[in-house]
């Protein structure tokens, strides 16, 4: 099994990523000072669209967090004993990256 790469530059925005502030527009995440989306939705309650909106910011960290997680993964069992968690995790990466998960973690 080999390491999932780690890329040094990714091509969303840089993290971390947070939730509006008070004085911002409700339902915006941002970059520092770059809205990287808005979730203000005339047809959702404003709970979901917050929560919509605190899954988007974390998106960078568990993006990160099961990268790691699936190395420590491969780097313990050599795959064995993970291998559908491998095979899960390596498409929901190719997602977040923008590559086909057809055929993601067929070879692990």
């Amino acid at each position: 099994m080999t390491e999932v790469s780690r890329k040094e530059e990714s091509a969303h925005t840089p993290g971390p990523w947070r939730t509006s502030r008070p004085q911002e527009m409700f339902g915006g995440v941002w970059a520092d000072r770059i809205e990287i989306a808005d979730v203000a939705s005339n047809s959702l309650p404003t709970e979901e669209q917050r929560a919509n909106a605190r899954l988007i910011a974390a998106a960078p960290d568990l993006l990160e967090a099961l990268r790691n997680l699936l190395n420590d993964c491969i780097n313990f069992d050599g795959g064995r004993l993970t291998l559908g968690f491998q095979v899960d995790a390596t498409r929901a990466i190719a997602k977040a990256e923008g590559r086909s998960t057809e055929n993601a973690g067929a070879d692990r």
